[in-house]
């Protein structure tokens, strides 16, 4: 049988009752992470939704990047 190096769970507790400061630190980090990775994926929405409905002379803009080789003109119109 395989023994338990697990701490009991009252050493467990009473380590979380020893470093509430450690425990907020942890938390306000989990918090940052939280709202990085929400920031994120927003912005990846908006430039999905610009690059679905930005349109050059009629060709999806990422189509025409692959066409011309990175060579842009400027259209005044």
């Amino acid at each position: 049988m395989l023994k338990d190096h697990r701490p009991p769970p009252v050493l467990t507790a009473g380590r979380r009752c020893l470093f509430p400061a450690d425990r907020q630190q942890s938390a306000t980090l989990d918090d940052n992470l939280q709202m990085a990775m929400e920031i994120e994926q927003e912005l990846l929405a908006r430039k999905r939704d610009q690059w679905s409905f930005d349109f050059v002379n009629g060709t999806p803009v990422d189509e025409e990047l692959s066409n011309n080789n990175w060579q842009w003109e400027i259209i005044v119109e």
